[in-house]
């Protein structure tokens, strides 16, 4: 019997928001979207912007400061869209009047392509930007993200990995989180771990981490047999249980959730264990979907189809006393036989 729900084979959650493996994306944020260091806000406001390129068109990181104030607020507010066009064309006049490409700049119109799909123009645009900066790890950032969705795993994993070396990037918690997702989509579990294990030391409370955590046990629960399968299982067990837990009432991670029950149900088929079983049944009704109680109740199932196995197994002492006396005498038998053989023959 299968516990299944919308047929998951994989679960990898990255630091932008995909969703990979043999998963489709959730609502992915839009390019470049970053917590932390990399999606700071230029201090001065856009009058004080305005008022500096007022007193000189050439201000280059003026330009550069609004196009990427215009471009965060385009996020929430598309009609900014048309600003930032403005902006990086008067940008573009200045560079070539000042006779200097500016790399934030370029980085900003590769955001820019990155959102509408134009991921030549935008790699492009990021790579030139990074040529000029090595040290700008928001264009590392946008790489990698244009890598993954041209399934170019070895091109991402290198953006996620410059920008964990740089001293800033190691204290970003989503580049560890992309690193290890593509580090997994490449089958390299060992590194993903390593990535994982020091996103989590930043933020201990990060349920896409213990997410992602939790598919990697999955990985490996589906190689492994006796002992270090219950241990995977239970690993599994408790890495669910701590998204559960840090997404309890935040519906921005309703998406999450529901991942989590599908790994819980996947767990109950492939580890078809009691204990396991019940717990997942225990578990899933958490995520408060309206549909998990059946699901619960089908891993309950479950758990008592085992238990009815099990016992079918083992024989009563009245029925091995039985099981003993037969395979005694179909030992006679053939003891005798074969002696009666070896007179014939002699």
């Amino acid at each position: 019997m299968a516990v299944t729900r919308r047929g998951v084979t994989g679960w990898l959650v990255l630091g932008v928001g995909l969703m990979i493996a043999s998963v489709v994306s959730t609502a992915a944020a839009a390019p470049g979207r970053r917590a932390g260091m990399l999606v700071e806000l230029p201090e001065r406001t856009v009058p004080e912007l305005q008022a500096a390129l007022a007193a000189d068109l050439n201000d280059l990181s003026a330009w550069e400061e609004l196009a990427w104030l215009y471009f965060e607020r385009s996020r929430t507010q598309p009609s900014y869209v048309v600003l930032v066009r403005q902006v990086l064309a008067q940008a573009d006049e200045a560079q070539a009047r000042v006779g200097r490409d500016s790399a934030d700049l370029h980085a900003t119109r590769g955001l820019l392509g990155l959102r509408e799909g134009r991921l030549d123009v935008a790699v492009a645009h990021l790579e030139v930007a990074v040529h000029l900066d090595p040290g700008h790890l928001r264009a590392q950032f946008a790489i990698g993200e244009a890598a993954l969705r041209m399934q170019d795993l070895a091109r991402a994993q290198a953006a996620f990995q410059a920008i964990v070396a740089a001293s800033a990037g190691q204290t970003d918690v989503e580049a560890w989180l992309s690193l290890g997702a593509v580090e997994a989509r490449r089958g390299r579990l060992a590194e993903a771990e390593v990535a994982y294990a020091a996103a989590l030391k930043l933020a201990p409370r990060e349920p896409r981490v213990h997410f992602n955590v939790a598919g990697l046990q999955v990985r490996r629960l589906r190689k492994a047999t006796g002992k270090p399968a219950d241990d995977l299982a239970l690993q599994v067990l408790a890495s669910v249980g701590r998204v559960l837990a840090f997404t309890d009432g935040e519906a921005r991670h309703a998406g999450l959730r529901v991942r989590a029950v599908d790994v819980l149900l996947e767990l109950a088929t492939a580890h078809r264990r009691v204990d396991v079983c019940r717990e997942v049944a225990r578990m899933v009704p958490l995520a408060g979907d309206e549909q998990d109680q059946a699901y619960a109740s089908a891993a309950l199932r479950v758990a008592r189809e085992i238990e009815r196995q099990q016992s079918s197994r083992i024989a009563r002492p009245e029925e091995r006393e039985r099981l003993l006396r037969l395979e005694a005498e179909e030992m006679r038998k053939e003891a005798e036989a074969g002696r009666k053989e070896a007179e014939e023959q002699r």
